[in-house]
């Protein structure tokens, strides 16, 4: 029985894998309620309903300029131009989040033991969430994810090269965590 297992980091994750864990990060509360939820890519997805909050945003505008403002108009534009605008914001801040992580040479040592994961980057930063706090290990296309039982929104992610190693050290330790693959 293994009681020590260490993932030296060294290579940085692909762009596919760096938007993978910002779309988990983002989801995160949806996947605490729902750890087999699909994972959503709200880097497709969220440009098409910005689209779609701009389009209804010019419509509701010619409508108010052709048939008259009322105060329904009024506020179903501020809403849509809102939405809009909120929409914009988070791809924006998505997108500064893939790029910090695409930057970032820092090499990762993930420690996994009797106690629970620990994510140590570089040594200027270190995560550490105890078992009894991991609510789901969750295995995606790029990525392995640890994902705390709180709402503190922290991930522990490992890139998808490591899942097999990760998944046979959670089965030999007999570790009491939910897993989903």
């Amino acid at each position: 029985m293994t009681y020590l297992m260490i993932i030296e980091v060294k290579e940085k994750g692909t762009k596919e894998y760096c938007k993978e864990v910002v779309n988990v990060i983002s989801q995160y509360r949806q996947l605490i309620k729902k750890p087999e939820a699909k994972l959503k890519d709200n880097f497709k997805s969220f440009p098409i309903w910005t689209g779609v909050m701009a389009g209804l945003f010019i419509i509701w505008l010619l409508g108010g300029i052709f048939n008259g403002f009322n105060v329904w108009t009024g506020v179903v534009l501020v809403i849509t131009g809102l939405a809009f605008i909120l929409l914009i914001a988070y791809q924006i801040n998505m997108n500064k989040m893939v790029n910090a992580y695409l930057s970032d040479n820092r090499t990762s040592t993930v420690t996994l033991d009797e106690k629970g994961v620990e994510l140590n980057k570089g040594g200027s930063q270190v995560i550490r969430v105890g078992w009894n706090d991991v609510t789901v290990v969750r295995s995606f296309k790029e990525s392995t994810c640890f994902l705390a039982k709180n709402v503190t929104g922290f991930v522990i992610a490992v890139t998808g090269r490591y899942n097999d190693d990760i998944m046979k050290y959670l089965e030999d330790n007999h570790v009491g965590v939910r897993v989903v693959r």
